[in-house]
């Protein structure tokens, strides 16, 4: 019986606590009007459709960026086969407002994961990962553009 009302307080204790992420609901005062960048990758692709999507408000920059993405093999088994790869993509940017200068950042993100025999998962699994790791850019670049104009 005190196992059961324990549990019950430390349900209603964390029910009654409002937790939000904090990056969810945050409005911005800014938004970018001209995002470029350099090749027409799916990782370019995430990156500006939240960058426009999470960016609204009176103060208008604009964006430009650069991404690479590496994948290495961190170890392997007795016969050669991969089985942990390493993913990472790394970005360049250049905001600017009124063709000066705001900010010139550099950024890395990386991930491990360990392989799959199905290709056709560890392909979505990839996918997966890459749009998490873009996401994660891009609130980045958010947060550091926020930073500076405040």
């Amino acid at each position: 019986m005190n196992k059961f009302k324990f549990l019950t307080v430390i349900l209603f204790a964390l029910y009654s606590c409002s937790y939000q992420p904090i990056l969810k609901n945050k409005e911005y005062n800014f938004q970018f009007v001209d995002i470029k960048f350099d090749e027409n990758t799916k990782i370019n692709k995430i990156i500006a459709n939240h960058l426009s999507r999470k960016s609204s408000g009176t103060n208008e920059y604009n964006i430009f960026y650069e991404t690479s993405k590496n994948k290495n093999i961190i170890a392997t088994n007795k016969k050669g086969d991969p089985t942990v790869y390493s993913l990472t993509i790394d970005i360049n940017y250049k905001i600017t407002k009124n063709e000066s200068n705001i900010i010139n950042n550099r950024l890395s993100k990386q991930t491990t994961y360990n392989n799959i025999d199905d290709k056709f998962e560890l392909s979505k699994k990839e996918d997966d990962i890459i749009a998490f790791l873009a996401e994660d850019i891009s609130d980045e670049i958010l947060k550091s553009t926020l930073s500076i104009i405040e």
